[in-house]
């Protein structure tokens, strides 16, 4: 499956889901775990209008560790982030989406939720 083609199946797939640590304003770091070898990622305040990154599960298993460790070395090779004033931009790297942006928050719940396990 393509990147292209594994957006597409993102868009319509069910199985959304966001970190525990989120609070009730529902912003969060938004993950779908239910393709098989993909894995997408997106901004919960947007919905289904979010931009989708999508991971090859090498590529997400080296995310997860850059954000349980907090060393955001870009060597995942699906997004870069960068952080700045108090936000968080994921880029995907071959510029096929837009990128998402998140604040202090909504990034702390998600590393919460790395390192809990629970994007595993």
């Amino acid at each position: 499956m393509t990147p292209a083609e594994a957006r597409r199946a993102l868009q319509n797939a069910g199985g959304w889901f966001k970190s525990t640590f989120s609070g009730a304003n529902g912003g969060c770091v938004e993950a779908n775990l239910t393709i098989p070898g993909v894995v997408g990622l997106r901004d919960s305040k947007l919905g289904a209008r979010s931009p989708i990154l999508v991971f090859d599960i090498i590529q997400w298993r080296r995310l997860l560790t850059e954000v349980a460790e907090n060393q955001l070395t870009n060597t995942n090779g699906a997004v870069a982030i960068t952080v700045g004033a108090g936000r968080w931009e994921v880029r995907p790297v071959d510029g096929s989406a837009d990128a998402l942006q998140f604040d202090e928050t909504e990034w702390a719940a998600f590393r919460a939720g790395v390192r809990a396990g629970q994007f595993a």
